[in-house]
């Protein structure tokens, strides 16, 4: 299973929204990835999602929620979705500390 299978209330679908417009090379989209520091070309959603949290972690700051609705929250800023992507962002990066067999026993 992969962590992006964990997002709930359209997160998941919002944020492979958001790698369309960012292959799209459109504006908001690449301003969070920018912001962001990512280069996300030729990765999966799922590898995607990774780098994001991985970013999210280095380099969002006080603007955690601001990137998570960039990237998650979809045209109308879903606040469940938002929410979703923190959780599963904050789930990414505690799994990390874990074994491969602690992460699956985890979830």
């Amino acid at each position: 299973m992969d962590y992006i299978d964990e997002l709930r209330d359209g997160a998941a679908e919002h944020f492979k929204e958001w790698l369309a417009a960012l292959a799209a090379d459109d504006g908001y989209a690449r301003a969070a990835a920018w912001g962001l520091r990512l280069q996300l070309e030729g990765l999966t959603p799922a590898e995607a999602l990774m780098r994001v949290a991985e970013a999210m972690e280095r380099h969002a700051g006080p603007h955690l929620v601001l990137y998570a609705a960039s990237v998650a929250g979809g045209a109308y800023d879903d606040p469940d979705a938002i929410e979703s992507m923190l959780e599963t962002v904050e789930a990414i990066l505690s799994d990390r500390r874990l074994s491969e067999a602690e992460r699956e026993a985890n979830r």
